[in-house]
C-alpha cells in the first residue's frame, strides 16, 4: 500500500500520526498508526520491521519476513538484532 492510502486510512480514523513503510517491488508494506495523546517514539525502522515504545515504556514491534523462503534466514537474523537493542529492567 502507497503511503498516501495510509493517510488516507489515517485521517478516516482520526489517528494523529503515522509511520508507513512500503516494501520495495512488491505490495504490502507495514505501517503504525496512533491517536492523539498516545506518546509514541519510533525507535527504528527498515522495510522489514517498525520498532516503538509508548507510554510507560511498552515497546510494540511490528514485524514483516522475508516472502521468499531462501532469505528467511535473513529475518531471523534482523530478529537477533533487535532483540540486542532492547534493553531488560
Amino acid at each position: 500500500m502507497h503511503y498516501n492510502n495510509f493517510t488516507h486510512v489515517r485521517n478516516l480514523y482520526r489517528m494523529s500520526g503515522c509511520l508507513a513503510v512500503s516494501l520495495e517491488g512488491r505490495r504490502g508494506g507495514l505501517a503504525m498508526l496512533w491517536k492523539e495523546g498516545v506518546d509514541v517514539s519510533i525507535q527504528n525502522y527498515s522495510s522489514h520491521y517498525i520498532d516503538s515504545l509508548s507510554q510507560n515504556s511498552i515497546r510494540f514491534t511490528r514485524f514483516y519476513s522475508h516472502v521468499y523462503p531462501n532469505l528467511r534466514s535473513r529475518s531471523w537474523d534482523i530478529l537477533r538484532i533487535m532483540r540486542s537493542m532492547v534493553k531488560e529492567d
